[in-house]
């Protein structure tokens, strides 16, 4: 599934329940997501999202 048609039609219903119940509530902010879909479609593609992640977690430690 697309990650903009989770975000706007589910309204990433299970990430905020999972920021509001579980990591809000033992206190970890702030909170930032990441979502990512389609990942069974072209490996370029997937590589790209690999590399944006690789680098979003370079940054954040």
């Amino acid at each position: 599934m697309p990650a903009l048609v989770y975000r706007w039609v589910y309204r990433a219903h299970s990430v905020k329940a999972l920021e509001r119940n579980i990591l809000g509530f033992v206190g970890i902010a702030p909170i930032h997501e990441t979502l990512i879909g389609m990942v069974e479609g072209k490996d370029s593609a997937r590589r790209r999202w690999l590399g944006r992640l690789r680098e979003l977690g370079v940054a954040a430690g």
